[in-house]
């Protein structure tokens, strides 16, 4: 798909991006990691805004193209499934946009959530976007497993509000909204890794700012 059309997604950053660059801006972050990064459209403009980001995706050709694109970048290739093999503490915050709502199952997100737990300083965030049950396409097509269904040739899994729990059960829950992206409805979550004893904290001055007022992603 990538190899073909080389800025498939566009080259300006997601909605989503630039609402989770506002709020890590706020709380001083500065490492972060992006699961499912892409052509790069969002690693890059974090890394031009002056983040350290490592980016991380499972295609060869994507992670190629990525490293093109921005020598400032640290490309991984990995597939997630099976184990980001990164150090504890290794980052301030991570940002996945669209990645988990791809065909995973629900031990296989459990498995990813409980290992950023393990590479997400204490304080630091995680934040994500995930297509949901209100989205017109949901029960369109086959159902391969669970609530992942594949149309048009694209297999996609749906959360409720309830299923978000799935990814966000062992963090606290700073925030979840719903907007729209291209046809597409989804929702956007922002969680808090919570301290622990021995664990690093993350890299932003004092305490956590207050959120609730950075406005949402704009569909």
């Amino acid at each position: 798909m990538f190899e073909k059309d080389r800025s498939r997604f566009g080259g300006k950053p997601s909605e989503f991006c630039r609402f989770c660059y506002e709020i890590a801006k706020t709380a001083g972050y500065s490492d972060l990691l992006e699961l499912g990064a892409g052509q790069g459209r969002d690693s890059c403009f974090l890394s031009a805004e002056g983040f350290k980001v490592t980016a991380v995706d499972y295609s060869k050709v994507s992670c190629s193209q990525l490293e093109e694109r921005s020598p400032d970048l640290t490309v991984l290739r990995r597939d997630i499934r099976e184990g980001l093999n990164l150090p504890e503490d290794s980052f301030d915050l991570c940002y996945s946009h669209m990645l988990f709502t791809m065909d995973f199952r629900e031990e296989e997100l459990r498995k990813v959530a409980k290992e950023l737990s393990r590479i997400i300083r204490g304080n630091g965030m995680i934040m994500f976007s995930v297509r949901n049950k209100y989205d017109k396409c949901y029960g369109l097509g086959e159902n391969l497993h669970e609530d992942v269904w594949e149309y048009n040739g694209f297999a996609v899994r749906y959360f409720s509000e309830e299923d978000l729990d799935i990814i966000s059960e062992r963090f606290e829950v700073l925030r979840t909204d719903r907007f729209g992206e291209d046809g597409r409805d989804l929702f956007g979550v922002v969680l808090r890794v919570l301290p622990q004893d021995g664990k690093q904290r993350a890299s932003h001055p004092g305490s956590l700012p207050d959120i609730s007022r950075i406005p949402g992603p704009r569909g």
